[in-house]
């Protein structure tokens, strides 16, 4: 990967201090290319709190993702699912930048 994604903290304060903005150069940071480009985390059922990190998801994303951790937003679109995040993932052209807003209780105690 040519950018390694970026993590950075929001708030530390407020309603919102537990929410993290996550930087990636390229949706593909997501993708499991040899599964097909499909999702290379997984969510549970009905939500968008992760808890699968697979082996195919990049290693920096890896590194600032954890399980628990709940998919607020991508791009400022709220996301409640792995189906919406599929939605709005799709349209997007390869090398598209995208900003990661989430809800993290394991980052800020």
């Amino acid at each position: 990967e040519a950018v390694p994604a970026l993590r950075t903290l929001l708030s530390r304060e407020g309603p919102d201090a537990q929410l993290s903005t996550l930087l990636l150069s390229d949706k593909r940071q997501l993708l499991a290319e040899s599964r097909g480009g499909t999702l290379a985390l997984r969510f549970g059922h009905n939500t968008s709190t992760v808890v699968q990190l697979l082996p195919e998801l990049s290693p920096h994303v890896r590194a600032c993702l954890f399980v628990g951790d709940r998919l607020v937003a991508l791009n400022d679109q709220a996301v409640a699912s792995e189906g919406e995040l599929l939605d709005l993932l799709e349209p997007l052209p390869d090398g598209t930048p995208l900003r990661l807003t989430l809800y993290q209780p394991a980052v800020v105690a």
